[in-house]
């Protein structure tokens, strides 16, 4: 599955994890996006908007906190395959994760597109993968840390 906006509109970068536990345990943490503030950086909240299990066209409401400001956003989950991938898309961005079993683990990777261009999206180009690595490394720490069951 993949969502990406229109051709040379923004920038977009990749980062992948392996956690250790099988794509069902870390799918079912990613889809707790109530979670997501513990290891999505600048989060201050995530709440699902629309009531029953998450599923395709939910929405979602984010508060982020940046330089001081908190900023709410309303998101909505454009994709979602059970165990295998999450795609969610709000104004100003798109994000796709996509598990893959490799052996007892699951490689987690995630995809992010942001609007950018000229001077912002060389910036975004890195600074960009970088918290994007650093929020994976955070989220395969909070999924290893439940008990294995």
């Amino acid at each position: 599955m993949t969502v990406i906006g229109a051709p040379g509109t923004g920038v977009t970068v990749q980062a992948n994890v392996k956690i250790g536990r099988p794509p069902a345990k870390t799918f079912a943490h990613l889809i707790d996006v109530e979670s997501w503030h513990w290891w999505g950086g600048g989060q201050v909240s995530m709440k699902k908007v629309t009531p029953g299990p998450l599923r395709t066209g939910s929405q979602v409401q984010q508060v982020t906190r940046r330089r001081g400001r908190e900023r709410t956003t309303q998101l909505e989950i454009v994709g979602l395959v059970k165990d295998r991938a999450l795609a969610i898309t709000g104004k100003d961005m798109v994000a796709t994760f996509r598990l893959e079993p490799v052996e007892a683990r699951t490689r987690v990777t995630c995809e992010v597109t942001v609007p950018a261009s000229g001077v912002s999206a060389l910036v975004y180009r890195v600074l960009l993968r970088r918290f994007l690595a650093a929020d994976l490394r955070k989220f395969k720490r909070s999924v290893e840390a439940e008990p294995i069951a």
